[in-house]
């Protein structure tokens, strides 16, 4: 049985970049045979609900652009801890 990477991917909010950035991930993903879940939130309080969701399901990499970057480093702390390698897009953490 093959198991197929998942990949985690939250974005900002809606706007035509996100949408655009998560279309882009989510083709070239499929060509390698790997899944995204593609998830945004408006605030700060979702996006860290989202992320440690995202960290718990042991999700094989996580793909963000985070609304707030100090709480987003902590995330990102979270996921090297278990050992989910964390690409950051328009952000620094």
């Amino acid at each position: 049985m093959t198991t197929h990477p998942r990949i985690g991917c939250f974005i900002y909010n809606d706007s035509t970049f996100w949408s655009m950035l998560a279309h882009g991930v989510t083709m070239r993903a499929a060509e390698f045979g790997a899944t995204v879940e593609v998830l945004s939130a408006r605030d700060a309080d979702g996006q860290d609900t989202i992320l440690a969701q995202m960290i718990g399901q042991h999700i094989d990499a996580l793909l963000v652009g985070v609304i707030d970057p100090e709480r987003g480093a902590r995330s990102a702390r979270a996921a090297a801890k278990a050992s989910i390698p964390v690409i950051a897009q328009e952000t620094r953490i």
